[in-house]
């Protein structure tokens, strides 16, 4: 009895079929279907200031130049060691349009776990915020690192040179020099969907040393269209352009949001795999508002979600609301980096590629 015979299938999404095509195109096609569909729309809601879908397509396709600017590419891991904030999403896309590969971290991971995963990995670049980014310094000695991207968490710019006592002074650049005066237009780069690797997911290491997990770009695509889809009652079509999107098909009334019109708040980690594929991408294609927040906070996340209610915050996230500021801040209040020494003598470590 197959996985689709009527017997596994009565409780199927009410219309969507039993099997979908999936179109073959990288990641960065959802970025690029849901900025042309959802344009001046929320796409992110952060501390108080917002993101539209537009504006992270061009903040998207700045910080892919400015990596490869930087002779980062095809071939190329970037990790992202960062919590729910603006800027994973922006460095998420980015890399991935440049033609390299992402790699998440924890940020709460220790300094030896990173290290390792870090060289593991093969990770030529890693992207953290400023209050994260002691064990980062600790790390950088044991790895292939070569440049340190540190985003700033009191909405503002980092300040790299100072930061851990100048661990980064010769590797380290601010998020935003990195796309900055680049092109808004997303690179020309030659993507293979079916070999080049987007994502070296690492397992939660509760059975022995974390692994990495290699998946190309149509993997992620097609779990990325089964959340999407599935959660909708839609289908994966192209938008004339190479974007992708998708279309709805399911009864009238029987999902309750339309495309376009959800609200979500969301603390599922995007540096999970789970958070990547069904809180970032799958949201973002059926162009839903994501309110992120980068830990659990009880109180503030029952506050949104209140918010979330009101016809007033559903109207503020339409194509009709002004652009804000960037939304640089990751936390409502600041506190110092725990930056330890860095020391010459650290033992080095031969990185493997996964």
């Amino acid at each position: 009895m197959g996985a689709t015979s009527s017997e596994h299938t009565r409780h199927w999404f009410a219309g969507v079929p039993h099997s979908l095509d999936y179109p073959d195109v990288p990641v960065g096609a959802i970025l690029a279907g849901a900025a042309r569909r959802w344009g001046d729309r929320t796409a992110l809601h952060h501390a108080g200031r917002d993101l539209s879908f537009a504006e992270l397509a061009r903040a998207s396709a700045r910080f892919a130049h400015g990596l490869i600017a930087r002779g980062i590419g095809r071939g190329d891991v970037v990790a992202l060691h960062l919590p729910n904030v603006p800027q994973f999403a922006i460095a998420y896309y980015g890399t991935l349009l440049a033609g390299a590969t992402f790699s998440p971290c924890n940020p709460l991971l220790p300094p030896d776990e990173l290290a390792f995963q870090l060289g593991d990995c093969g990770a030529v670049a890693v992207v953290t915020l400023d209050l994260l980014a002691g064990s980062v310094a600790e790390a950088l000695d044991r790895t292939k690192v070569r440049t340190v991207v540190v985003a700033g968490s009191g909405g503002g710019p980092a300040d790299v040179a100072g930061l851990c006592g100048g661990a980064f002074a010769e590797c380290g650049v601010a998020f935003e020099e990195v796309g900055a005066g680049r092109p808004e237009e997303f690179p020309e780069v030659e993507i293979d969907a079916r070999r080049d690797l987007a994502h070296i997911a690492y397992t939660g290491g509760t059975t022995g040393r974390s692994k990495g997990v290699m998946l190309p770009h149509r993997n992620v695509v097609v779990n990325t269209l089964q959340f999407a889809c599935s959660g909708t009652g839609s289908v994966p079509e192209l938008d004339g352009h190479g974007g992708l999107t998708v279309r709805s098909v399911g009864p009238d009334g029987e999902y309750p949001t339309p495309l376009g019109e959800g609200v979500i708040v969301s603390v599922a980690p995007w540096f999970h795999a789970m958070g990547t594929v069904g809180y970032l991408n799958s949201q973002f294609m059926t162009g839903t508002t994501i309110v992120s927040h980068p830990r659990l906070d009880v109180p503030a996340f029952l506050s949104d979600m209140g918010t979330c209610t009101r016809a007033s915050w559903r109207r503020s996230c339409s194509p009709t609301r002004p652009s804000r500021a960037p939304p640089w801040s990751a936390a409502p209040t600041r506190r110092r980096a725990s930056c330890p020494p860095r020391s010459s003598s650290a033992p080095a470590r031969s990185p493997r590629r996964s």
